[in-house]
C-alpha cells in the first residue's frame, strides 16, 4: 500500500455523481463545486438540471475547470470574508 501525498487525488466516478444527483433531486440555480477535480460532480449536475452560476475550485492547477466560468484555484479554506 503507497503512502498518501499532500493534494491527492479521489475522483468520484460520473456514473456514481449522476444516480447522486438524480435520487436528491436538487434544482437550484447557484451550484459550487469546492474540490471540482476533473469536473465529474459539476457535469452530472449540468445534465440533470442547467443551473445558470456554477463555480469550481480545486487546490491542484490541474484541475482549472474553466468550463464553469468562475474557477478558483488554491486552498478555499484559506479563504477569508
Amino acid at each position: 500500500m503507497s503512502a498518501r501525498h499532500e493534494h491527492d487525488a479521489y475522483m468520484t466516478p460520473r456514473p456514481v455523481c449522476d444516480a447522486l444527483v438524480e435520487a436528491l433531486g436538487l434544482r437550484v440555480d447557484k451550484v459550487m463545486e469546492p474540490c471540482c477535480g476533473t469536473g465529474n460532480w459539476i457535469e452530472a449536475y449540468r445534465a440533470y438540471h442547467a443551473p445558470s452560476n456554477i463555480f469550481s475550485a480545486d487546490i491542484q492547477p490541474k484541475y482549472a475547470n474553466t468550463s464553469t466560468g468562475a474557477h478558483f484555484t488554491g486552498d478555499m479554506l484559506a479563504l477569508k470574508g
